[in-house]
């Protein structure tokens, strides 16, 4: 059999993305994202979810999403819609690279960002209550959302 293990490591990474956020496209959408913290009391909630060196704990269902990569803004359009994302990468508006790049070119300047020099700061300040990534985003900048207490989830597999 002829397969591809990159291939392989993408589908679980999606597996992983679709078992965090199953249920929550059921729950009601908000025009202002609340933090998480405000939904503590949601059955089912908080989600601790086992990654390489330890777990993520998530403490309800996240409203506003920050992602790091193509592939997940892609995947989280399709999981939880667009509502729910509180930021892209600038390059899945570009139809050379996303391959939704029509939904996220809906998506204002403010809320796209290329990870450049005071990403950190541009993150925290859109108050998101998830920042998910992949394993070659800077540790820095990841270190600097942690310490705002803003879970990150790393997935492996988009090398």
């Amino acid at each position: 059999m002829n397969r591809n293990p990159k291939l392989g490591l993408i589908a679980s990474a999606a597996a992983a993305l679709a078992a965090l956020l199953v249920g929550i496209g059921a729950l009601t959408q908000r025009a202002t994202p609340p933090k998480a913290a405000e939904h503590a009391t949601v059955a089912g909630w908080p989600r601790v979810i086992p990654v390489e060196g330890g777990t993520v704990s998530i403490p309800a269902p996240p409203h506003a999403i920050a992602s790091f990569a193509n592939a997940i803004d892609e995947m989280l359009f399709d999981l939880v819609g667009t509502r729910r994302v509180a930021l892209i990468t600038d390059l899945s508006a570009d139809p050379r690279y996303g391959f939704a790049s029509d939904r996220a070119a809906a998506f204002p300047p403010e809320r796209r960002i290329d990870y450049s020099y005071g990403a950190a700061e541009r993150i925290v300040s859109l108050h998101p209550d998830l920042v998910i990534t992949t394993p070659w985003t800077d540790a820095s900048t990841l270190s600097q959302i942690e310490r705002q207490g803003i879970p990150v989830l790393r997935l492996d597999g988009f090398e």
